[in-house]
């Protein structure tokens, strides 16, 4: 029997209180098709605000607050080029979601949208003058981009099989609805010393990345009672911390109090909030200590339950999920073999997975580096109506959507090949994550997106390109927008200083990634010019496929061989050569123009 909760949100301190049901598939309402997240008059307000600002009428520093709060980002291009963050709770895209994304990507942006690590579709080079009409367009699909930057809550990610995974304790796409819903544009968080970050995940495997958050939501059993095991005070960046474990199991009617006394306290407790670099709750954990911070957490949620209208959370048993649409056999016809079906037999191998639900499947997409085209969002679209579907992003950028029959499945191949998304590359080694990089990021120093598309180029010449499970992460500067640290080989960005020239470079990481005891962090193994960075690759990938022992995954690997071997055989990649030596090793990947280090304000929060 599925799993569902009812969930009846607490009365906040301030604001409204919520009521709503939240069950456990797509194929019934839920995130995939919840009451819309939008206010449509926030475009207006913010169409307001950008004349104000444009004709000299509002200062330019309150003007970046308000943009920040509404997720919409400048870039180092000119002042008025924008980035729009549209904010995607648990990653769920309904098709008509998909088609208003089809629609900002075509009319406003520059033709596609890109998936980020954090579930969210991100729109670049869009008109500061556009970005009201393109906030409409979304609000007309219940899609929000409130909260998608500044210092907020910013968007409730959720391991994209919450619900249908054959190993989940419970499936968490209740929790994380109803956590973004208690969230979103509540006077509670108007003014937080920075961004606060929340994962669910349903199972202990913490697919969700709940380690590195703010708050890790974890489903747990323990003597037969279901709940969440919660974890505060993770994240990555310059100094990544390993959340900690605030309670071992928060019962279902617990959740909502609990996160809003961990926010309250970070947000009264923080020594100094001027100091921007050390005022992320992961600092605070670290400072009391987590039995200090747990003792303070658990006497606000005293306080809070004592508080006048507070509601007890009344947790309910799930009822099975209503299906819709056409039913469709459940045997799998065989692909017409006039449509490339050892292509279809590929994707059908490595990119569909069985649900705990019988006869039900998912099937992923692999996006390269995110992209999404306006024409790949439609497609994506006319499945989810044909298919009566929704779509999850990924934690890597990717795609997959859900409840899916067997006979469903060689139309869907045939409509995802038709639009350049048949690619059988999930969890393998080309299926590569990457922030935006020097293009547009205001603090990248690398052109990470090149290197990228380099990397791929590089696995598939070398036949290495299937190896896997195998995680490729490139950052474009020491921020974490990559989630290098967590990657098999993680890179940052870095400026490579030879006398007194600047070059290109990364960082190389390897061996990071997520276990139930929490998360590793990639060690440091040694450093390269961008231009090899190809080549450094496709070495360490083939090398790892030439020494490993069935079964090994690289983490494993790297420990037997040694972070300390490792960097000392890719020391042979650091190139040091002059630019009169060397000129190609002084620009770029996709650039014709010496490498210069073009700095902005950064707007990451």
């Amino acid at each position: 029997m599925a799993a569902r909760l009812r969930i009846i949100l607490p009365v906040p301190a301030k604001g409204p209180s919520v009521s709503s049901t939240y069950p456990s598939t797509d194929t019934s309402p839920g995130l995939d098709s919840a009451p819309t997240w939008a206010d449509p008059a926030e475009a207006d307000k913010f169409e307001a605000a950008a004349d104000r600002y444009l004709t000299g009428d509002l200062d330019p520093e309150a003007f970046r607050r308000l943009r920040l709060r509404q997720g919409i980002y400048g870039t180092r291009q000119l002042l008025d080029i924008q980035m729009i963050r549209t904010k995607i709770p648990g990653g769920a895209l309904g098709a008509d979601a998909l088609q208003a994304l089809a629609d900002v990507a075509e009319q406003w942006s520059r033709g596609w949208g890109h998936l980020t690590t954090r579930q969210n579709v991100q729109f670049h080079f869009v008109r500061l003058q556009d970005v009201p009409t393109a906030l409409r367009r979304l609000a007309e699909a219940g899609l929000t981009t409130r909260e998608a930057g500044g210092d907020s809550v910013r968007n409730v990610t959720a391991c994209p099989l919450a619900g249908v995974c054959r190993d989940e304790v419970l499936d968490v796409n209740a929790a994380a609805e109803a956590v973004a819903r208690h969230f979103l544009r509540s006077p509670l968080t108007e003014h937080l010393p920075r961004k606060f970050k929340i994962a669910a995940s349903g199972c202990p495997r913490d697919c969700a990345l709940g380690v590195i958050h703010d708050v890790g939501i974890v489903a747990t059993e323990q003597a037969g009672r279901k709940g969440f095991r919660l974890l505060v005070g993770g994240g990555l960046g310059t100094s990544p911390r390993t959340a900690q474990e605030l309670e071992p199991l928060t019962e279902p009617a617990d959740l909502l109090v609990t996160a809003e006394a961990v926010l309250r306290v970070w947000s009264r407790d923080t020594p100094d909030p001027t100091k921007r670099a050390r005022t992320r709750l992961k600092f605070l954990v670290a400072k009391l200590g987590i039995a200090a911070f747990r003792e303070k957490v658990l006497a606000e949620r005293a306080e809070l339950r004592r508080a006048p209208g507070y509601q007890r959370q009344v947790p309910e048993d799930l009822l099975p999920p209503r299906t819709q649409g056409t039913p469709r056999p459940d045997t799998e016809p065989s692909p017409d073999h006039s449509e490339d079906p050892a292509g279809y037999q590929r994707w059908r191998t490595g990119n569909v997975v069985e649900q705990k639900q019988p006869g039900r499947y998912a099937a992923y997409v692999t996006t390269p580096l995110g992209d999404v085209t306006a024409a790949q969002f439609r497609a994506l679209a006319a499945a989810a109506r044909e298919f009566g579907v929704a779509w999850r992003t990924t934690l890597r950028q990717n795609l997959v959507a859900r409840n899916l029959r067997a006979g469903d499945l060689p139309r869907l191949y045939h409509l995802l090949a038709g639009a350049a998304l048949a690619v059988s590359s999930v969890d393998s080694a080309a299926d590569v994550v990457s922030c935006p990089g020097a293009e547009t990021c205001n603090l990248a120093l690398t052109a990470s997106r090149g290197a990228a598309t380099e990397v791929i180029n590089a696995l598939r010449a070398a036949g290495l390109d299937h190896v896997g499970p195998l995680s490729i992460n490139i950052s474009g500067c020491h921020n974490s927008c990559a989630q290098q640290q967590l990657a098999d080989i993680g890179l940052s960005g870095q400026v490579r200083r030879v006398g007194q020239d600047e070059a290109p470079g990364y960082r190389i990481v390897l061996g990071g990634g997520i276990s139930p005891d929490g998360a590793r962090f990639g060690e440091y193994v040694a450093k390269a010019p961008a231009k090899r960075i190809p080549e450094v690759i496709v070495a360490l990938v083939g090398r790892f496929t030439r020494e490993h022992a069935v079964g090994e995954r690289f983490g494993e690997w790297v420990d037997r061989v040694g972070p300390e071997t490792l960097g000392a055989w890719l020391e042979q990649f650091d190139d040091r050569r002059t630019r009169q030596e060397a000129p190609e090793m002084y620009t770029d990947w996709g650039e014709s123009k010496p490498f210069e280090v073009i700095l902005g304000r950064g707007e990451c929060a």
